[in-house]
């Protein structure tokens, strides 16, 4: 038998007010199935449409994921442990940027 866990974090808006970000994590176990990802979603407010612009395979342990607004129009996502399973450059004009977090 395969369990699943769904988590997300509240939608946090942007400093600008015209972008909504959230952390999805997703936990699957079972025979052969184990696997633990993070996704970072966005979304226009009063959009029902969110859309997935990075996720994190959490295999090596649990990501740390650090969201950042240049500006109106340009996020950055740091993040450290995890492996990137995919990566969104550019959104309805929103500019993604991914970049691993320095080691201290």
């Amino acid at each position: 038998m395969v369990d699943s866990e769904t988590t997300a974090t509240p939608w946090q808006p942007s400093p600008s007010g015209e972008w909504l970000t959230r952390r999805v994590k997703k936990d699957v176990s079972g025979p052969g199935n184990n696997f633990l990802d993070e996704t970072v979603q966005v979304k226009r407010p009063g959009s029902d449409k969110a859309v997935s612009v990075m996720a994190l395979d959490e295999g090596t342990g649990p990501a740390v994921l650090k969201l950042q607004w240049r500006d109106a129009s340009n996020l950055v996502i740091m993040y450290a442990n995890g492996r990137v399973e995919f990566q969104v450059a550019k959104v309805d004009g929103l500019q993604i940027e991914t970049l691993p977090l320095a080691s201290k």
